[in-house]
């Protein structure tokens, strides 16, 4: 898991967020907990730019499920950033 979760932010440094994406959620999908944050910074509108998220575009209610599911990992202030997430959504 590990060498997984370093390949996932060498990747992700490198400008290639497809493959980070890939690798991160499948982490993630195994209750890794800090693959879970950063894919939900990648759908975060609060911070998306299209040079670092995958994503065409920005997505609140993604982005909350993604730091509900770090939440339950135990991923500190994922709990908050989940419920700030809700509040963005409703916005929409």
């Amino acid at each position: 898991v590990d060498d997984s979760w370093a390949l996932a932010q060498a990747l992700r440094g490198a400008g290639l967020l497809d493959e980070a994406f890939a690798v991160s959620r499948e982490l993630a999908m195994r209750d890794h907990g800090p693959a879970a944050f950063a894919i939900a910074e990648m759908y975060d509108p609060r911070g998306w730019r299209s040079d670092s998220s995958p994503f065409s575009k920005p997505n609140a209610a993604k982005a909350g499920d993604w730091y509900g599911r770090a939440a339950a990992q135990g991923v500190p202030g994922a709990a908050e950033e989940a419920a700030a997430m809700r509040r963005h959504s409703g916005d929409q």
